[in-house]
C-alpha cells in the first residue's frame, strides 16, 4: 500500500484533506471582468462544498437571467474567460441565504458569449485536468497538461499521468507545449501541483512541483 501526505491527515490508508475555503475571485474582480457586459451583476458569494475542498462562488445575472456561477473571471482584450461553479441538481439557480451548497468547481475554462441570449462555452485547451490549476498573465494561460499514460498493463498504472507544461493562448488558440515527466499522482486535490509562475512580462512561465521535480521546467514564450 502507498501512503501519500499532502497537507492532510492520513488514517488507515486514506488520505483526508481538511475542508479548506478556496477564493480566487474576489467579488469586486468578478465585477470589473464583466463590466462590459449591459445588465451584467454579481451577487453575493456562496460556499460550494464536497468532502475535498470547500470555494466561494458568485452567481452571474445578465438582465435579470442566471447564467452561471462563478469561481473567477478575467477580461481579455474582447474575451472574458471564467472558471465555474457546479451544484447538485436542485442549487444551480436557487438557494436559501447562509447555507452552504453541496458542489465542486467545474472541470476547464469557459469563455462567455451570446448567441440570443448569454451563456458559456468550453475552451478547447488540451490535457486539461482537475489538477491542472491554471495562471493567468495577459491573455495566456498556464497549466499542467495531464493525460493517462497509454498502454496500461498493470492496475498501479491508473496513477500515472503523462505531465506537460501548457500554455495557451486565449485570444487566438495558439498552444505551446513541453514535456515534463510522468507523474505517479495518487490524491484527488485540485492544487496539489504548484500553479505555475508568470514572470512579470508574461513572457515565461515557470512550472515547478517539488513533490515530483528537482528544478523547474520553464517555458518562453518567444521559442528560446
Amino acid at each position: 500500500m502507498r501512503y501519500l501526505l499532502i497537507a492532510g491527515v492520513l488514517v488507515f490508508g486514506v488520505l483526508l484533506i481538511p475542508a479548506e475555503l478556496l477564493a480566487v475571485g474576489s467579488k469586486k474582480d468578478i465585477m470589473s471582468a464583466f463590466s462590459s457586459i449591459p445588465g451584467a451583476t454579481v451577487g453575493d458569494r456562496v460556499i460550494f462544498k464536497n468532502k475535498i475542498d470547500s470555494i466561494y462562488c458568485y452567481p452571474l445575472h445578465v438582465d435579470d437571467t442566471f447564467v452561471a456561477w462563478v469561481y473567477s473571471a478575467y477580461n481579455i482584450g474582447k474575451t472574458i474567460v471564467m472558471m465555474k461553479c457546479v451544484g447538485e441538481e436542485g442549487y444551480d439557480k436557487v438557494y436559501k441565504p447562509n447555507r452552504s451548497i453541496l458542489g465542486y468547481l467545474d472541470l476547464g475554462l469557459f469563455r462567455v458569449e451570446r448567441n440570443k441570449k448569454w451563456g458559456l462555452s468550453k475552451i478547447p485547451t488540451p490535457g486539461y485536468a482537475f489538477l491542472s490549476n491554471p495562471s493567468f498573465c495577459g491573455e495566456w494561460v498556464g497549466y499542467w497538461g495531464l493525460e493517462h499514460v497509454k498502454n496500461m498493463r498493470v492496475p498501479a498504472d491508473y496513477n500515472k499521468a503523462d505531465t506537460t507544461g501548457v500554455v495557451y493562448n486565449l485570444n487566438t488558440g495558439e498552444v505551446i507545449r513541453k514535456h515534463i515527466d510522468v507523474f505517479v499522482i495518487e490524491t484527488d486535490y485540485a492544487y496539489h501541483l504548484k500553479r505555475p509562475e508568470w514572470n512579470e512580462k508574461c513572457e515565461a512561465i515557470s512550472f515547478f512541483s517539488p513533490i515530483y521535480m528537482k528544478s523547474p521546467v520553464v517555458i518562453e514564450l518567444n521559442g528560446n
